[in-house]
């Protein structure tokens, strides 16, 4: 009976450990950024790291889910120096033309990017597969997770502060993270006017990055000014004739759409180079 309780007794603490690692503790009614983020590591055939590729691939989603909190607040910022046409103050600017460019997160957020989220969870553990983000030429293949991270934004708006980044009372504006998911983009022509549509001022979105590119699927993480249901409403009435939307599925942060392409199949100069 003994061991029979202690057994149960080390299940529960292996759940509640579990559970630490997905809740932390902020206070009453903080305010929290949900975003969807993409971690990919390299993996390496002799590698001797201490870290499990799934975990570092975990970690790096954090930190990007973080640092794009971080560089909302930095975007705020007016430019100043000769490139943004200021004159430059007596005093140091906090932040000068390069932005979050510039930055080096690692010395401003620290390493552990834990701190900075009430909660995170794997929504798509993807596992090791073909080298899409990795930049080293040399890597073939790496760990990919996609997990959604609440970040804590007064935390990153605190610790910016401290490290003298902004100004006190510096406001991010609202901006959502969401993820297009297309059928049908198999001819470049198509995404590029699928790109120039979902940047036209009327669409609110800010930028477009490619998640994931295969099988003629295609996955676009966009910054938003507006949900993936108003998102979709956009884009349909004012796609061009030639690229016709078929809304498949909509989610507050999510939206699946198919497309039906009649335009050129290739670019101009391609046409005219075969």
């Amino acid at each position: 009976m003994r061991r029979e309780g202690l057994r149960v007794l080390s299940v529960f603490w292996v759940a509640a450990l579990s559970m630490v690692a997905l809740w932390v503790a902020t206070p009453a009614g903080a305010e929290v950024r949900r975003i969807e983020a993409v971690g990919a590591v390299p993996v390496y055939a002799d590698q001797a790291d201490s870290i499990a590729p799934r975990d570092a691939a975990i970690r790096k989603a954090l930190r990007e889910a973080v640092e794009r909190v971080a560089e909302e607040f930095i975007a705020e910022i007016p430019l100043t120096g000769p490139a943004a046409g200021v004159p430059a103050p007596d005093e140091p600017a906090l932040i000068d033309v390069e932005g979050a460019e510039a930055l080096d997160f690692d010395a401003v957020l620290g390493k552990k990017m834990v701190h900075y989220t009430s909660r995170f969870r794997v929504v798509e553990d993807r596992g090791e597969r073909p080298a899409l983000f990795a930049e080293d030429p040399r890597v073939t293949s790496e760990y990919v997770v996609i997990v959604d991270v609440h970040v804590d934004v007064e935390r990153v708006r605190k610790r910016l502060v401290q490290k003298g980044i902004i100004p006190e009372g510096t406001a991010v504006g609202e901006v959502h993270t969401l993820y297009l998911e297309v059928e049908g983009l198999t001819v470049y022509p198509a995404f590029q006017r699928l790109r120039e549509l979902l940047l036209d001022d009327e669409i609110g979105v800010e930028s477009v990055i490619v998640v994931d590119l295969r099988h003629g699927r295609t996955l676009l993480r966009l910054e938003a000014e507006t949900g993936a249901v108003e998102l979709l409403e956009s884009l349909l009435t004012l796609a061009p004739p030639e690229m016709k939307l078929v809304p498949l599925h909509a989610a507050p942060n999510r939206a699946h759409i198919a497309i039906e392409w009649s335009g050129p199949v290739a670019l101009p100069g391609d046409e005219a180079g075969s």
